[in-house]
C-alpha cells in the first residue's frame, strides 16, 4: 500500500510521469492524467486516459481517451496491473477496502461511450453505495464487538485457570509438608531403633564378657 498526495496534477507512466512504474509492462510510457479541478468554491477529481495502448479503467469500465472523466471518493482506477482509489486521509481501513476491491473485481469489463452527455461516471457501483458502505461498516462493527467478547470470556477463563492453578500449588504444597513431616517422624524412629539395637548388642557383650570370667574362675 502506497500513498500518493494529489495537489494539483499527477502523470502516471511506465518511464515517465509524476508516479512511474518501470517494471509493469501493461502501462504506457505516459498512461493516465488525474487532476484536481478547483473552483472557488467546489472542486472535483478528474482522470483522462492520454491513449494508452492497455486502456485505463474506472469502476471495471474502459474511459475513452482524452476525455476527462470525473471520479469520486473510492472509485478503483486500474492502470496496467496497479490498482488505485482516491481518498481524503490516509486513515483508511483497510480491511474493509480490501473486501470492497474484490467485489468490484468481479464485476465484468464494460466501456464507457466517447460521446457520454457529461463527463461524471455513473455512480452505480458498490462504492457509492452509501446503504452497502453502512451495512460493511456495521458489519465490521458488530464483528469486532463479536472479537471483543470473546477475548473477555477468554481474560475470565485464564483467570479462573490461574486461581485453580493456586489452589492446586498450595493443595501440593500442603500435602508435601504433611509428607516430609511423616517421613522425618519415620526417620526418628528408625534412628530410635537403631539407638537401641545397638544398646542390646552392647549388653549381650557385656553379657558375653561375664560368662567367660565365670568360666576362668571356675577352672
Amino acid at each position: 500500500m502506497r500513498y500518493y498526495e494529489l495537489l494539483d496534477s499527477l502523470v502516471i507512466g511506465r518511464n515517465s510521469g509524476d508516479i512511474q512504474f518501470a517494471n509493469d509492462a501493461k502501462i504506457s510510457g505516459k498512461h493516465a492524467l488525474i487532476n484536481l479541478d478547483r473552483d472557488e468554491s467546489t472542486f472535483k477529481i478528474t482522470i483522462t486516459d492520454l491513449e494508452s495502448k492497455n486502456k485505463t479503467l474506472v469502476n471495471r469500465s474502459e474511459i475513452p481517451p482524452n476525455k476527462k472523466i470525473e471520479i469520486k471518493y473510492l472509485n478503483l482506477i486500474e492502470i496496467g496491473e496497479q490498482q488505485f482509489v482516491i481518498s481524503e486521509t490516509d486513515n483508511i481501513n483497510l480491511v474493509f477496502l480490501n473486501e470492497m476491491i474484490k467485489e468490484q473485481l468481479n464485476r465484468p469489463l464494460s466501456s464507457i461511450s466517447s460521446n457520454q452527455k457529461n463527463d461524471s461516471l455513473k455512480q452505480d457501483n458498490i462504492f457509492s453505495n452509501s446503504s452497502l458502505l453502512a451495512d460493511k461498516e456495521n458489519e465490521i462493527k458488530i464483528l469486532s464487538n463479536e472479537i471483543s467478547e470473546i477475548e473477555k470470556k477468554t481474560r475470565l477463563e485464564i483467570a479462573a485457570l490461574d486461581n485453580k492453578k493456586e489452589l492446586l500449588i498450595k493443595e501440593a504444597k500442603s500435602q508435601i509438608s504433611e509428607i516430609s513431616k511423616q517421613l522425618k517422624s519415620l526417620q526418628l524412629e528408625v534412628l530410635s531403633i537403631k539407638q537401641e539395637q545397638d544398646r542390646l548388642k552392647a549388653d549381650i557383650e557385656q553379657k558375653k564378657k561375664k560368662i567367660i570370667n565365670l568360666k576362668d574362675f571356675d577352672s
